[in-house]
């Protein structure tokens, strides 16, 4: 039975006199609430379950941007009903002590936010599948259900000793990714993740599912996690446009009109990491060097240190990369490869060495770039490339668990519009006039790897297919090439 503690922001059960200490240690990234809603001025109603000592609400009721808020909250301890110092600040409107199972749904569709950190985990199986279900149920087509948990099972009893209640299950990212989640973030101290969904979530509630096993420990939850393609990075991840379940109802045909030119595609987040197995094939005695998708010219850095008489050129999509670059180029280009005109592509020749580190998946016909380059190569010339490979047990894991997101970067940048293995990426040098005259593969160290190659060479076997290739194929992270003329 729910009692009322506080109603609109006045005390109206007596609490007796206690020396109760009111402290915790939340590892939930309760900042997340001020980034779920575009416009956070428009007045919002929040329920904050298992408030704990108020940590949500004080950092609602501090921030200007959201202190017109009205925050509602419930737990089911009597102790922390009891915090007159917390509610006497005036942040909660009302406060229950009581469970969130117990608040009628009607009273639940009403808020535009329901928090639930750092509650699930201490329920038992059963009642945290049901919990889940009844607030994702209570869910307006615009309202959010936010969680937090530790990806893993944390050992409440050995770390936090004396704390109200231990924890009862673990969740493993895949049983909330399942969900759907319209965006996420995963705290690297102690692996807790935080996500925000709609309603939409609900038709994939069944997909919720965590262990018991205590043996689940923090490593187990990293290798999930790495499957998934997931960063423990303090990141904030944002889901495409979710569509709604129903199909809204087809409009009048309007007249036709041009289209607006489509915006550009957010380019892959640049970064100074130096591909060293690409740095080892450049040839020593290389004098220019094409490099495209430069970045910000930590490859052309590296190779000029190295050979200071190499004349560098580097070729960015993004103008802004492309003047970072400018510093380690002896001459930088801002523009798509794939619509430089004739003569601007003449001029890049003679050149002895081009490069392509991961950059091949981004165009949209890699083809004709390569022969182009190939009608233009000297026969003592060449093209080096670094290229993902769309067969890695870790693209199949997710194939296989409805998990085909796209990311800023990796396997699924959201950029890459071309996918190979091993065999079409053969196929199409040989397709353009070139052969591999060496090559190498970067791999993904993971302790999953032994385990999903033996599920690989099984689904090979089923299929009549030869399970040794197959997992030989699907070993590689990426594909590291040198092409020469063929």
């Amino acid at each position: 039975m729910l009692n009322v503690i506080v109603s609109d922001y006045r005390i109206v059960a007596p609490i007796p006199a206690n020396d109760q200490v009111y402290n915790g240690d939340s590892a939930a990234t309760k900042e997340i609430v001020q980034h779920v809603f575009a416009d956070n001025r428009v007045p919002r109603t929040v329920l904050d379950i298992g408030f704990g000592i108020g940590e949500l609400a004080r950092v609602l009721k501090t921030n200007p941007a959201t202190t017109h808020w009205q925050i509602d909250g419930i737990d089911g301890f009597e102790k922390t009903c009891q915090n007159v110092a917390l509610f006497e600040r005036g942040w909660y409107r009302n406060i229950w002590h009581g469970l969130a199972q117990e608040i009628p749904q009607d009273v639940l569709a009403s808020y535009d936010m329901l928090c639930l950190f750092d509650v699930i985990e201490h329920l038992d199986v059963p009642t945290a599948k049901l919990l889940l279900k009844s607030l994702l149920q209570s869910l307006g087509p615009n309202s959010r259900l936010l969680l937090s948990t530790p990806l893993w099972f944390y050992p409440q009893h050995q770390n936090h000793a004396g704390d109200l209640e231990e924890h009862l299950i673990g969740v493993p990212a895949r049983s909330l990714m399942a969900l759907q989640p319209r965006m996420y973030l995963v705290s690297p101290a102690a692996l807790v993740g935080n996500f925000v969904f709609g309603k939409e979530s609900l038709a994939y509630v069944d997909q919720f599912q965590p262990t018991t096993e205590r043996s689940f420990g923090m490593r187990q939850g990293l290798e999930h996690m790495a499957a998934l393609g997931m960063k423990a990075d303090n990141v904030l991840y944002k889901a495409p446009e979710v569509l709604p379940l129903t199909a809204a109802p087809a409009a009048p045909a309007a007249p036709a009109t041009p289209a607006a030119p489509a915006s550009p595609m957010k380019q892959t987040p640049a970064h100074s990491t130096v591909n060293n197995e690409l740095l080892a094939m450049v040839p020593a005695t290389a004098r220019r060097i094409v490099e495209v998708g430069c970045m910000h010219g930590a490859l052309a850095q590296a190779v000029r240190q190295r050979q200071p008489g190499v004349h560098f050129v580097g070729i960015d999509i993004d103008p802004d990369y492309a003047r970072v670059a400018a510093a380690h180029c002896d001459e930088t280009l801002a523009g798509d490869i794939e619509t430089i005109d004739e003569r601007r592509l003449d001029s890049l020749f003679p050149s002895d060495c081009w490069i392509f580190g991961d950059c091949l998946e981004h165009l949209r016909d890699p083809w004709t770039v390569l022969r182009r380059i190939r009608g233009r190569m000297d026969a003592d010339g060449c093209v080096l490339v670094c290229i993902p490979n769309a067969q890695h047990w870790s693209l199949q894991l997710r194939l296989a668990a409805g998990q085909f997101r796209y990311e800023d970067s990796g396997l699924l940048d959201r950029t890459h519009l071309r996918w190979f293995t091993r065999i079409t990426l053969l196929e199409m040098f040989q397709q353009t006039g070139w052969r591999v005259e060496n090559g190498l593969v970067r791999t993904l160290d993971s302790p999953l790897q032994p385990k999903m190659l033996d599920a690989v060479r099984a689904f090979a076997r089923t299929a009549g297919l030869d399970e040794e290739l197959a997992a030989h194929d699907a070993t590689p992270f990426q594909f590291v090439y040198k092409l020469v003329p063929n």
